[in-house]
């Protein structure tokens, strides 16, 4: 029998669920808005590989952001540009730190590569005492941090000026996940501090803002030879070019983009005051999702019995939940349900 390598034989992968719930809540999905009636790609040279250099979408997104072109890497969803990140800079044994609980992909991907993957636990509120991970990065001698801001699943936004402090006081590449940044303040980004801290990468996607998570569109900045060194691992003709066409497209089309995100902002403080009022424990969020407890451990089998799907966290004596936020009906679905459940 072949074996795999030792770093993936008792790897956990990550299992998308795949209950069909009519209301569909548990993998911060957005609804169809940028192209509603579909798009045609008939006239597409199909027959030609797509651009190696994806450099029409670098260029709009370069205009949108006000960098250059240079310090824009795209990739098969932000996800492949995180792997790509620890496969081009850590080698086998070198750590891999982050808080708990994040994005499970962030271990996934770190013991493919055979790095050591350590994580801080967040306060009890979810927060990150970022002095815990400086502690945790020098006494490990951390070769990579990755932090989520917005963090996934929690929602909780760390501040731009504890991440400046952060960047200014470890001598470690960190990359900084920012999937969930345009449903948070957008002046709490690191986008544009790449330029000034060369061991600054910031990741984007078009999955969740945008509403296009079909396409698998990602995107980061840094500085340009860090992006030159990740081009050197990333396989050739990377993205489709559908994909590079739809990119582009959406990024003209911002406009609706930050509507839709204001809604997301305005429907997510409605749904946190009503889960509250129904006596359960919400924290604050700046994704497009809600992370909560509640002593039902059932609820998520009680859900899925009401044709609703959403994300459910273990726990010791409570569970932990996050909820997407939908649009007026789904959310009213899902409130409706619990008052029956929690009756």
């Amino acid at each position: 029998m072949i074996a795999p390598k030792p770093s993936v034989s008792t790897l956990k992968p990550y299992v998308p669920d795949e209950h069909q719930c009519a209301i569909k809540l548990d993998a911060n999905e957005a609804k169809p808005f940028l192209f509603p009636q579909g798009l045609q790609f008939a006239d597409m040279p199909l027959h030609r590989y797509p651009d190696p250099g994806t450099d029409a979408l670098k260029k709009s997104i370069a205009a949108q952001y006000g960098v250059n072109p240079g310090n824009i890497m795209t990739g098969n969803g932000s996800s492949a540009l995180i792997e790509l990140v620890i496969k081009t800079f850590v080698a086998p044994g070198e750590v891999v730190i982050s808080f708990k609980p994040s994005f499970a992909m962030f271990g996934i991907y770190s013991r493919i590569h055979g790095a050591d993957f350590s994580e801080v636990d967040s306060e009890a509120d979810f927060s990150f005492d970022l002095d815990k991970m400086i502690t945790a990065v020098r006494s490990k001698r951390a070769k990579l941090v990755i932090l989520c801001s917005p963090n996934n699943p929690t929602g909780y936004l760390i501040p731009k000026a504890e991440l400046v402090r952060f960047l200014q006081s470890v001598d470690a590449l960190v990359l900084v996940d920012e999937a969930y940044m345009e449903f948070a303040d957008q002046g709490e980004t690191l986008v544009h501090e790449i330029g000034t801290y060369t061991n600054l990468i910031v990741t984007r996607t078009f999955s969740k803002a945008f509403g296009l998570a079909g396409i698998r569109l990602g995107y980061l900045f840094a500085n340009p030879s860090l992006v030159g060194m990740l081009g050197r691992v990333q396989e050739p003709y990377h993205l489709n070019t559908i994909t590079q066409v739809i990119g582009c497209m959406a990024m003209s089309r911002m406009a609706e983009v930050k509507t839709y995100t204001a809604s997301v902002r305005r429907l997510r403080q409605e749904v946190m005051v009503r889960l509250r009022d129904l006596g359960i424990k919400t924290y604050p969020s700046s994704g497009n999702f809600i992370w909560f407890e509640t002593e039902q451990k059932d609820l998520y089998q009680k859900l899925i019995a009401k044709d609703i799907l959403i994300r459910a966290f273990g726990g010791q004596d409570t569970c932990y939940f996050r909820v997407t936020i939908g649009d007026e009906q789904e959310n009213n679905a899902f409130i409706n349900a619990l008052k029956e459940i929690l009756s």
